[in-house]
């Protein structure tokens, strides 16, 4: 019987390039940041689309209450303001005034309102796949589009065929860049919001009075007129408010015909871009210090 040989075999060697690689939850540059975000975007639309689809399985009505609540919402604040406390003396065509104003608002208030617990909420999502946690609340602006997209259609087909008729000319086309501007400022806000309900949890309970006081400073129900001549001392903050620039560029491009002023364009992509800016930077500087498990 031949002897066993007893000479040690040589383990392999495997060689692991690590370039690019770090610890899961923290960040690289903020360049890195930006092109993780981008090549995570088709996950973000399914995870959106797959939300909205699945949102209203149960109800019998389907996907048909996106357009039915806005217009229930409207009906209500119309029977309040408009007969009850005859706010309507002295607008033009107060329903168009009145629609524009709640679906718009809604669209950006439900942005921001659902992503402040964006981070909390969809904590799996990111560890399961590492990704930026700036990703989190864009998902959810992308659900709210898609979501409000149909409604904003009722918009339009209600100012063009209910009395008084408007008639939609050139000018209606500039409602598509200022869906655009809309969309970047409901994002930043969004990311912000976001950091700071992550930061202290509590506040997101004070986020609901915020976005309450922020609807009647953006004249959604009433001309903000009517607010800065009673009390001058909110004049600067109404003219600073891109809400209230957005539903007025809103309504003369699509009730009235008129000229949008430069200035509230300026004033919108100010805070648009301001916005987006501060929104990447702060969560790409708190990446990784998020708390992500369920404690």
């Amino acid at each position: 019987m031949s002897e066993l040989s007893a000479e040690p075999r040589e383990t392999p060697v495997a060689f692991i390039d690590v370039t690019g690689m770090r610890r899961p939850g923290t960040h690289g540059g903020i360049a890195e940041y930006l092109v993780r975000l981008w090549d995570a975007r088709t996950l973000a639309f399914h995870e959106a689309r797959t939300s909205v689809l699945s949102g209203h399985q149960r109800n019998r009505l389907g996907s048909l209450w996106l357009i039915l609540t806005p217009l229930f919402n409207g009906m209500v604040y119309y029977v309040i303001f408009g007969f009850v406390f005859q706010i309507s003396k002295g607008i033009d065509n107060y329903i168009g005034f009145l629609l524009i104003g709640i679906f718009m608002f809604q669209m950006t208030s439900s942005a921001i309102t659902s992503s402040a617990d964006s981070i909390f909420t969809g904590r799996k999502l990111l560890a399961s796949n590492s990704l930026p946690v700036a990703l989190l609340p864009l998902i959810n602006n992308v659900k709210i589009w898609l979501s409000g997209i149909p409604s904003y259609l009722v918009m339009m087909l209600i100012i063009i065929i209910a009395p008084p008729v408007e008639d939609i000319g050139w000018l209606s086309l500039l409602f598509f860049p200022l869906m655009a501007l809309q969309a970047l400022l409901m994002a930043g806000f969004s990311m912000v919001a976001a950091h700071v309900v992550a930061r202290v949890h509590d506040l997101k309970n004070l986020l609901s009075v915020g976005v309450r006081a922020w609807l009647y400073a953006s004249g959604v129900m009433f001309s903000v007129d009517r607010l800065t001549n009673a009390h001058p001392i909110f004049g600067p903050f109404v003219d600073w408010n891109p809400m209230h620039h957005v539903l007025t560029i809103a309504r003369d491009v699509l009730l009235y015909g008129t000229v949008p002023e430069l200035r509230s364009w300026l004033i919108i992509v100010l805070w648009a871009i301001g916005m987006i800016i501060a929104g990447l930077l702060i969560l790409w500087k708190g990446e990784g210090s998020y708390e992500l498990t369920d404690g």
